[in-house]
């Protein structure tokens, strides 16, 4: 028998309501890019950093240059 409650599955795309999406990707991509560096930076840390799909950071920025540009 399993007790555990389920956990909740990360749904993919657009987070629903209007959360500030673009403001977290900035944050977090600020951090990492102090801590880790441009080149030791992933699209995909940033978005896990932020909570975020990997393609909302497409869909805001178009590429990691300019997320780093921001």
């Amino acid at each position: 028998m399993n007790n555990s409650a389920p956990v909740a599955a990360r749904t993919r795309g657009r987070p629903r309501g209007n959360p500030p999406t673009r403001e977290s990707i900035v944050s977090a991509a600020r951090a990492l890019f102090l801590e880790r560096g441009y080149r030791g930076t992933t699209l995909r840390a940033v978005a896990g950093a932020a909570g975020v799909d990997p393609a909302l950071i497409a869909y805001h920025f178009g590429s990691k240059i300019a997320c780093s540009r921001t």
